[in-house]
């Protein structure tokens, strides 16, 4: 029995839609670790601020110990 010709448009639509989107995942991957530098704040002058800042530094948002 031959099956319906709408069933293998779906189902040639299904194996387009995986393959493109797993080609999709993998070109997303990047590692952003390289832009991390690790040794912000050890240097001991004090400049850094832990907590939420706005630009130049007019609000800074933090608990107060």
């Amino acid at each position: 029995m031959k099956q319906p010709i709408i069933a293998d448009k779906r189902r040639y639509f299904l194996i387009i839609f995986l393959l493109i989107f797993s080609l999709s995942i993998h070109a997303q991957t990047k590692n952003f670790t390289r832009y991390v530098n690790p040794l912000i704040g050890t240097g001991g002058h004090g400049h850094t601020f832990p907590g939420a800042t706005v630009p130049f530094g007019m609000v800074q948002l933090s608990p107060d110990t």
